[in-house]
């Protein structure tokens, strides 16, 4: 047993005293005592607060089993030999420390793995609020940044507008990405027609004031990797490089997000919805430690809507089921929508509008709505106000007013009940919802 203990504790040394190589760890003393290393384990470490006391009952995990630290605040873990990372679920009475791109400080990129134990320790700043009563949730979806003027016009247009509003808050901050950070951008560097790579893209990040979380969108995952075996796996990596692990949890406030990947690739242009049963494995163990009484939102790419194609959607489903106050949240379809899934305890999805509009093509999006973000503002018991806010125009503006007249195919156009269109006043309300959940009310006035 001595001898397991000494190889993890000189693993320890190497890790802590270089920092360049470890992601930012920062050395906790040699005072704590070596692991002794449980049978069948080869993944541990210590999880201490700043001040020195241990974490207990934070949960880790290398993205396919989930553990959690002893009143010693060590965790030991039997690492997957497809795991990259190990990582913790941020426990709600801890601050979310960034790096300079914004990126929250959970996570710990693997070596290549070996028949020593490795050990990697972690530690924790709680905050001031325990745990904030309430706080802003910005949802980013679909950027799709790959050149050099859609990069000014990402952090002119949404991260700007998004410091402003986040200026004017009161309450803690944070943003989750919902997919498309990038768009195939390592396949249009190598064809040499962009200098805008995923590693530019997450330094865009950087102009935010506030931690952001990412998801990985279908045009995120390398198509540069050749098919072959494990290709969904290896098509992560570039990704994993540039912004964070692809599979992971966090707890903020009264809520327990958890950010995975539901883009299943088989080949760089081959690609279906759902999630891999070690995903879902993932998540039961997961949520095995999420209290009932917790808000759980769920982030995807992907909408999975009434898909029955979507992989492991029921089992998805059943395990959100202990859990009254759950959302999805998802990008990829360019436009707002609201989904309620009826056959599965009213469970509610939101579709966000894509940030870049058009692909960065004036300031409209696919559903005539202006390139924006999801507002959320989260109190203890749910979502206490939320709204679509366009970049550069007051939270008021939720739609517009369209003359029917000014439109080729409108002009002479009747509607189902064979009425002009020139007769009608069209507006776009773009963030409505046709479900009867909000019961949106729409009143117009003429003259007053």
């Amino acid at each position: 047993m001595m001898k397991r203990i000494l190889y993890v504790f000189v693993v320890l040394l190497a890790i802590c005293c270089n920092k360049a190589d470890d992601g930012g760890d920062k050395p906790l003393g040699s005072s704590l005592e070596p692991i002794e290393v449980e049978e069948g384990k080869d993944l541990v470490g210590y999880i201490l607060y700043s001040d020195g006391t241990r974490a207990e009952g934070v949960v880790v995990s290398d993205g396919f089993s989930c553990t959690v630290t002893n009143e010693k605040g060590v965790y030991q873990l039997a690492r997957n030999d497809k795991a990259r990372h190990v990582f913790f679920s941020y426990p709600n009475n801890c601050e979310i420390t960034f790096d300079g791109n914004a990126v929250p400080e959970y996570y710990f990129k693997l070596p290549a793995k070996t028949n020593t134990a490795l050990r990697h320790d972690f530690t924790l700043k709680k905050s001031g609020q325990i745990p904030p009563s309430k706080f802003v949730l910005y949802l980013i979806a679909d950027s799709q940044v790959k050149l050099p003027y859609m990069e000014s016009r990402f952090v002119d247009d949404i991260v700007a507008d998004i410091n402003a509003d986040v200026a004017g808050r009161n309450y803690p901050c944070i943003a989750v990405t919902l997919g498309d950070d990038g768009d195939d951008n390592l396949y249009h560097v190598s064809k040499g027609t962009t200098t805008t790579t995923f590693k530019t893209v997450s330094n865009l990040y950087g102009h935010l004031k506030i931690p952001c979380f990412h998801c990985i969108g279908n045009h995120d995952h390398d198509k540069t990797i050749a098919s072959g075996d494990d290709y969904y796996y290896r098509s992560l990596s570039s990704y994993e490089e540039a912004f964070s692990p692809v599979n992971y949890s966090f707890n903020f406030g009264n809520v327990h997000f958890v950010v995975m990947d539901d883009v299943r690739y088989t080949a760089p242009s081959t690609y279906t919805s759902g999630l891999l049963d070690e995903q879902v494995e993932w998540l039961r163990q997961d949520l095995s430690y999420v209290p009932t009484d917790r808000q759980v939102y769920v982030c995807l790419h992907i909408p999975i809507r009434g898909a029955a194609s979507f992989q492991n959607r029921d089992a998805l489903f059943d395990l959100l089921k202990p859990y009254p106050l759950k959302r999805i949240f998802a990008g990829h379809s360019h436009y707002n929508h609201h989904y309620i899934h009826t056959k599965h305890d009213n469970l509610h999805g939101w579709i966000v509008s894509a940030a870049h509009g058009l692909f960065w093509r004036g300031i409209i999006a696919k559903d005539g709505s202006y390139n924006g973000y999801r507002v959320c503002v989260v109190g203890k018991n749910g979502v206490e106000d939320e709204y679509y806010k366009s970049a550069k125009f007051d939270k008021s503006v939720q739609g517009r007013m369209l003359d029917p007249s000014k439109f080729t195919t409108w002009k002479d156009g009747r509607d189902n009940d064979n009425v002009r269109w020139t007769d009608k006043v069209i507006c776009n309300i773009w963030n409505s919802d046709n479900q009867t959940y909000y019961k949106w009310k729409v009143e117009l006035y003429e003259d007053g």
